[in-house]
């Protein structure tokens, strides 16, 4: 007699822990979608804070400048000019703070390659969009209050030193 199960004899085995391939793969990989999800989460929260930081310095930033504002409206200057001379001045800031962290993500890449699944540390596609985001968000957070502070009256602002 063999060792070996002939088929008619397959169908008395029995059998455990049956279930479908959808959730060995679900309970398998379950662990790490949380995490992406968190790391998600995350992503949204440093981008809401980082424009509502941006946003205040910013808006304070061109508060103070007031008074100079006023005087180069007075002069002529045209509010365009006024609106790009405070947004290229925090632009300077964020595009220093983008080289950072484009810097510190390329050295983290090597580190992150266990957990990146089915994109390369140093994907210029992820590195792309990753770096686009923050940099229309400091736009925005730049244009607004530059905006703002161009359509100060210059009467209003000379007056109130």
């Amino acid at each position: 007699m063999s060792n070996h199960l002939r088929a008619h004899e397959l169908y008395r085995l029995p059998l455990y822990d049956i279930e479908t391939m959808e959730a060995l793969v679900e309970r398998r990989i379950g662990g790490f979608a949380v995490i992406g999800n968190l790391m998600g989460i995350f992503a949204l929260l440093w981008l809401i804070l980082g424009a509502v930081g941006i946003y205040g310095v910013a808006a304070y930033s061109a508060g103070q400048r007031t008074s100079e504002i006023g005087v180069r409206l007075a002069m002529g200057a045209k509010r365009a000019d006024v609106v790009r001379m405070v947004v290229s001045q925090g632009a300077k800031r964020a595009v220093f703070g983008l080289v950072v962290g484009l810097g510190l993500a390329f050295a983290m890449g090597g580190a992150m390659s266990e957990i990146l699944v089915g994109v390369s540390p140093t994907d210029p596609a992820v590195f792309g969009g990753v770096t686009l985001m923050p940099a229309v968000v400091s736009f925005v957070g730049l244009y607004l209050p530059a905006r703002r502070v161009s359509q100060t009256d210059p009467v209003q602002a000379l007056s109130a030193e």
